[in-house]
Formats: structure tokens, sequence, C-alpha cells
């Protein structure tokens, strides 16, 4: 969504792109209460966790922040630590809800047979 709204948006305002980055990364918020009920607390909070860092990184990149004057880390990497942190609450949140949705694994089968002889 965001990256097709600045190929198609390039040229009228470049900061469109960045309000459908922002949107994606609450989009998961609609869905909170069934995923709390699916997947518990932990999961949306993860969801949440992720939106609000996708936020926090764009409003930096806005505000151009740390400026110019950073000689490594500047506002641009900022924003790149924010987005990743965002998909790694994103993706161990999906990783949650897949674990709660699969069925329990299989006991291992009984072996008879071995161990004290009954006489």
């Amino acid at each position: 969504v965001g990256a097709g709204a600045k190929v198609a948006l390039l040229r009228e305002d470049r900061s469109v792109g960045s309000w459908g980055y922002i949107t994606l990364g609450w989009l998961g918020g609609g869905m909170i209460i069934p995923i709390i009920r699916k997947t518990g607390w932990v999961t949306a909070a993860e969801i949440a966790a992720g939106g609000v860092a996708y936020t926090i990184g764009a409003d930096l990149f806005r505000r151009k922040w740390p400026g110019r004057h950073a000689r490594v880390f500047g506002y641009h990497e900022v924003w790149h630590a924010f987005v990743l942190t965002g998909v790694g609450f994103h993706l161990d949140a999906v990783r949650r809800a897949v674990a709660s949705a699969a069925p329990p694994a299989p006991a291992a089968p009984r072996r008879f047979g071995r161990g004290r002889r009954r006489r």
C-alpha cells in the first residue's frame, strides 16, 4: 500500500506513502478483540508494540531526527531501526498465532515389553 502510493503519487506528496506504512502497522488493531480471545494478551501487545514502533519511526523520520549532525547513525537509519523493531514484534505475533492454532503434537506411543518382567 505504502509503496504503491509512493509510486502513484511520487510528484504530488511524498508523505502519502508514509501514511500507508503507518496504516499497515496499525491494521491489526481492528481485530484486537478476536486476537486476544484466540491467542492471548501477549500477541495483542506485540501487535500494538509493532504499530507504536512504526509510528515513532515515521515521526522521527518526518522530523529528520537526529539530523545532519549525526556522524554515523542519521535519521534514515533511525527510521530503519524502528521499522525492523516493528517487524520483529509483528513477526513474533504471527508466530504465536500460528502456534496457538496448531493442534497439539501426538503423544509418543508407549512401548510394552521393556523394563521389569512380570512373573
